[in-house]
């Protein structure tokens, strides 16, 4: 459900457009032109066939147990997604597609209490869920360090 209201010039004739999330047309309808405040109502509009995929997995620790604390980094199409793991170290997350063409999801799993991540895993899209298993948690340090010197002269 949206909102959509603005300034429009008297005696303009407008072109009403709801995208998807594609850039896809799924609603057009011309209005105006108007000399006075107008309200256009409700206008419903039909969801596009552009799907919803479900990434999900679990996440180990190094001692290959379920990270009780901490989270998937998830890329698809250069989208970049934080998905938290329960209690047990499941994970999941939502993105919305524009084809059902193949494609690949980057993971890496993260245990904020260890404090480790894993190395980075490509695996193959399928839609409508994606079950990736068992996602590494470990091997690298996910602590920086910095030090600062403050002096004066």
């Amino acid at each position: 459900m949206g909102h959509v209201s603005g300034y429009v010039s008297n005696n303009t004739s407008l072109l009403l457009k709801v995208l998807d999330n594609c850039n896809n047309a799924i609603y057009s309808q011309n209005v105006g032109p108007f000399t006075t405040g107008t309200n256009l109502g409700i206008i419903y509009v039909t969801p596009s066939a552009n799907g919803i995929i479900t990434i999900k997995g679990k996440l180990l620790t190094c001692s290959v147990t379920n990270v009780v604390n901490g989270y998937a980094i998830i890329i698809l199409n250069n989208w970049v997604h934080y998905a938290a793991a329960d209690a047990n170290g499941n994970f999941s997350t939502n993105y919305a597609i524009c084809s059902s063409s193949s494609a690949s999801v980057q993971i890496t799993g993260v245990d904020a209490t260890a404090q480790q991540q894993g190395n980075p895993a490509t695996y193959t899209v399928t839609p409508p869920v994606t079950n990736v298993g068992n996602v590494s948690a470990c091997g690298n340090s996910t602590t920086q360090y910095y030090q600062l010197h403050i002096g004066w002269q």
